[in-house]
This record gives C-alpha cells, sequence and structure tokens, in this order.
C-alpha cells in the first residue's frame, strides 16, 4: 500500500510550503497558492535517528549553494559532511519532488532562509519511509474440514514478500490493514485485537509452506471473508499490499451446529419437548419414530417445521409406546446435523 508520511512542521511564517509523498520514496514539497511568504530557501535533507540531533547550521555555507531542480535524486547528489544533503536554494518553484528516499529509513527535511548574514529555520519535518511494497499478492486460498465452529485454511505466499496476514470478518469484507501497523494475531476468531472496524480480525502473520494447513477457531454459523495480504518490513517500516489475487479474497459459510435434546416432560395429553438454541436457526424441524433407527415415522411427525422455538408439545396419541424424538436447526438451505436422540417411555 503506498504510504502516507506523517507530518511535523515547525514554521516561522503563517504560510508555510507544505508536504505529501507521491509514491514510496518520493515526497513533494509544495507551496500552496496562498502562500505569501518569500521562496527564497535553502533545503537540507539529513538521514537520522528519532533521538540524534543534527546541527546542520554549524556546517552551512553563507555562498556558493546551487539553486535547486524541480525534481532532486538524493541517490545521484553527494553527501555533505558524511551527514546531510544540501538539496539547493529555492528561487522560484511552486513544486519541487525529491525522489529516491532510502527505504526504512528515518528522515528529516529542514528548511532555512538566509536573513542579515545567519540562517532563520522556516520548516522541519520528520518522519519515515516503510519498506518496500511487495509486488505481489497471495493467492489459492483453499479450505478443508469446515465444520460447525472450526476450520482449516491455507494460501500461496506471495513471491519476494517477508510474510503474509491473514485477515476476517463475519457477514462482510475485512477491513485492509494500515501501513506502518503490525498486527497480532491469534487462531482464535474475535480473541486478537479488532482492525479498524471494530468487526476485522488478525488470525495469522508470517510466512508458511502452501500445503500446511492452519486451523481457525471459535467461528460460529454465518459467512466469512478472508484475505491475505503480502508485506515486507516490520513494526512502524511494515508496508502491505492490499490488492487481491487470483482466489483471494474467498468467503465460507460455516455449519449450523447441531441442536441437543434436553428434556422432556409428561402433561394431560401431551409430551412437552425441550432443546438447545442454536445460534442462527431459523426454525427447527422435528421428527418422532418409533424405532432408534427412524424407519417408522409417527404420523404427522415425519419432518414437522416448528418455527424458531426451543419447546413444542407433542400430542402422544398412545402414552403407552415408546418414541423416539430428534430435531434439527435450519437457516434457508443450510440444515444442521440430526441431534441426539431422545427416548420417551411410559
Amino acid at each position: 500500500m503506498k504510504y502516507i508520511i506523517a507530518l511535523l512542521l515547525l514554521v516561522t511564517c503563517a504560510y508555510s510550503q507544505k508536504l505529501r509523498n507521491i509514491e514510496d520514496t518520493s515526497l513533494e514539497i509544495y507551496y500552496p497558492d496562498d502562500y505569501e511568504g518569500n521562496k527564497d530557501e535553502i533545503f537540507i535533507f539529513a538521514y537520522t535517528q528519532p533521538d540524534i540531533k543534527i546541527d546542520v547550521l554549524r556546517t552551512l555555507p553563507t555562498e556558493g549553494i546551487v539553486p535547486i531542480q524541480k525534481e532532486v535524486n538524493l541517490r545521484k547528489l553527494k553527501q555533505t559532511d558524511s551527514t546531510y544533503y544540501i538539496l539547493g536554494k529555492n528561487n522560484s518553484h511552486d513544486k519541487i519532488v525529491l525522489t529516491g528516499l532510502l527505504p526504512k529509513s528515518y528522515f528529516i527535511l529542514r528548511s532555512y532562509r538566509y536573513v542579515n548574514g545567519e540562517y532563520i529555520p522556516t520548516m522541519l519535518h520528520g518522519t519515515l519511509t516503510k519498506a518496500t511494497e511487495p509486488q505481489e499478492s497471495p493467492e489459492g486460498i483453499i479450505f478443508k474440514n469446515t465444520d460447525t465452529d472450526h476450520l482449516f485454511i491455507t494460501w500461496k505466499d506471495a513471491i519476494n514478500s517477508e510474510g503474509s496476514l491473514l485477515l476476517v470478518s463475519k457477514d462482510k469484507p475485512p477491513i485492509p490493514p494500515v501501513d506502518g501497523e503490525a498486527y497480532h494475531p491469534s487462531l482464535k476468531y474475535g480473541t486478537s485485537k479488532a482492525v479498524n472496524d471494530g468487526a476485522t480480525y488478525s488470525l495469522f502473520s508470517g510466512r508458511k509452506d502452501y500445503s500446511e494447513f492452519i486451523k481457525i477457531d471459535n467461528l460460529e454459523f454465518g459467512t466469512y471473508y478472508f484475505q491475505v495480504y503480502s508485506y515486507n518490513g516490520d513494526k512502524e517500516y511494515i508496508n502491505y499490499n492490499i490488492n487481491p489475487g487470483p482466489g483471494n479474497p474467498r468467503e465460507v459459510t460455516m455449519k449450523l451446529a447441531a441442536p441437543e435434546m434436553d428434556d422432556f416432560d409428561y402433561l394431560e395429553e401431551t409430551i412437552e419437548l425441550e432443546w438447545t438454541e442454536v445460534k442462527g436457526a431459523e426454525v427447527y424441524e422435528l421428527q418422532v419414530a418409533l424405532d432408534p433407527e427412524f424407519i417408522t415415522l409417527v404420523e404427522n411427525y415425519e419432518l414437522m417445521d416448528v418455527g424458531k422455538t426451543t419447546k413444542f408439545e407433542m400430542y402422544a396419541e398412545n402414552a403407552e409406546r415408546h418414541y423416539y424424538v430428534r430435531v434439527r436447526a435450519r437457516n434457508g438451505r443450510n440444515i444442521s446435523q440430526w441431534s441426539n436422540i431422545m427416548e420417551i417411555e411410559d
């Protein structure tokens, strides 16, 4: 993902030049339309660390600084004093493009105005560049052994990337990761820190073999959207490729869990049945038989849709009979396995 450079501007005038990135390792300095200050400034660039201070003023010359070009490639400049680059003196440019920044590096960009024999600072911009973005995305997501609460997943990592980040969201596509932010994944869905929208979770980060399936737990009935993102770098340097790849992203609908027959109670002319609730169930289907193999089904109870309830009163035509009862959950075309079989006898 093309990263957005954070800005730290310390200025001495009401109208200041601005900065924006245009791609990885490139930066644009521009003067807004309402800028009323003097554009006659000297620009200095230095690679550094956040805790190291560079005394640029001590070594700046008072003469001989060449005019700055509209586009400056850092890698073609000679370094001054083994510490920083003098980019040049601006005379009239409204926009200056700075290219060739090293990836994974801290830097500072300063501008000065030479007034009455001394340099007056007009801007300080300090930030860092991310790692180089991977050119390719992971591909070929495969699921296997999809059950009611877990599944196994694998994919092909992108070539020339340092790792892959697996994100998932329920009922909608995941929100892409943000450059410069590392995520702490968990293979147990919903237990890692949510990403951005509060509904996207990280499941895995790193590299793996295509033949290696990883198990994702803590799922329930519903549709889950999975996407894998390649990245380079780590911590604040991490840079993601958020583009899709062949077979990536993919979605999968988890199976409904089976209910459990819980209890029954004899009433005057009926038998009250009770079973456990299943998340995602729209209706429950009841079946009653005279044998545990459910070959001889009781009339009217061959397959009864009892609605979204976990209790039902069954009319007992012959209280001396043995009855075998089971139930299953349904949500549209999604049907759970049958519950355990409850035997009812006088």
